[in-house]
């Protein structure tokens, strides 16, 4: 799923605290693609991030990879139900990215 080669030394390997302010406005659109592709990224393997903020974007890209379709709103609605549930006391990244997904699948599903 994710191509990112990360050959460079170590120095100078990927986190989610370097690359997730050049693509934290993409969670925020209304642009599907954008915020799927944006968390494909960010889920990446070769993107260091703590647990839990994997967890809330491997729960946000389970829940923007849902179709739009009838069966899929409910599907959404749940996942947008639980992603919350992830956050940790004290993480703002992770919160962050919670609350910009969750603006911008809540605009995808309103104007669907």
């Amino acid at each position: 799923m994710c191509s990112l080669d990360i050959s460079s030394p170590k120095d100078e390997v990927a986190t989610l605290h370097s690359l997730y302010p050049a693509l934290r406005e993409s969670l925020l659109s209304h642009s599907h693609p954008l915020r799927l592709n944006t968390l494909r990224l960010l889920a990446c393997t070769s993107v260091k991030s703590s647990v839990g903020e994997q967890d809330v974007v491997t729960r946000c890209l389970q829940g923007e990879e849902v179709s739009l379709d009838a069966h899929g709103i409910r599907e959404r609605l749940v996942h947008i139900g639980r992603v919350g549930q992830m956050v940790k006391d004290g993480d703002e990244v992770s919160a962050d990215i919670c609350t910009r997904w969750l603006t911008g699948a809540s605009f995808s599903i309103i104007f669907s």
